[in-house]
């Protein structure tokens, strides 16, 4: 005989309960088998084919992430900001670092807009270094990690080599007025 102690104490159960609680057990354990999501791929056991990973160009990024759109047709960046930012970043100790993922609806948004504030602002593309990262936001050169990138997309302003500031995952007012403060706080 078993004995159960429960909130009003100890009490026996019989061996025709014990093998219906077992088997209750069972079928609970059946159900729940049977409803659970399989286990889902890691970034590092396999990418899918559209994950861009590592350091590369906004062109790759393009040809890789195969979005619908990389133009943002519908965003009007703010002139008085982009001239700001034109003006600020003229410096080649000015360089930019984007980290965003292939897979993140965030990064679709933003990184096109990003890039046409930049081109509005006539910075060549090779002053931003872009980077994809995985939903753990790694890649595979570990500048993510060393810049403790922990959404996306982030944008981060750099000088000489040092970091200034940080646009991350969406700006405060819009991604030309943001980028234009954190230049001008770097003065």
């Amino acid at each position: 005989m078993c004995f159960v102690k429960s909130f009003f104490g100890a009490r026996s159960i019989s061996k025709s309960n014990k093998k219906w609680i077992v088997a209750a057990l069972v079928l609970c354990g059946c159900a729940a088998a049977q409803n659970a999501s399989p286990p889902s791929q890691s970034a590092e056991s396999s990418k899918p084919a559209n994950m861009v990973l590592g350091l590369c160009s906004w062109k790759d990024w393009q040809k890789e992430a195969k979005w619908d759109d990389y133009e943002a047709a519908d965003y009007v960046p703010d002139s008085l900001a982009v001239r700001k930012i034109a003006a600020k970043a003229q410096s080649p100790d000015i360089t930019f670092l984007l980290f965003g993922g292939s897979w993140c609806g965030d990064s679709r948004d933003g990184m096109p807009k990003i890039f046409k504030v930049l081109r509005a602002a006539g910075i060549a593309p090779e002053r931003t270094a872009v980077y994809g990262v995985d939903r753990k936001k790694r890649e595979e050169t570990g500048t993510a990690e060393k810049f403790q990138v922990k959404r996306v997309p982030t944008l981060i302003v750099l000088k000489a080599g040092q970091e200034i500031g940080r646009i991350v995952e969406t700006p405060t007012i819009s991604w030309e007025r943001d980028l234009a403060a954190l230049l001008e706080k770097s003065e």
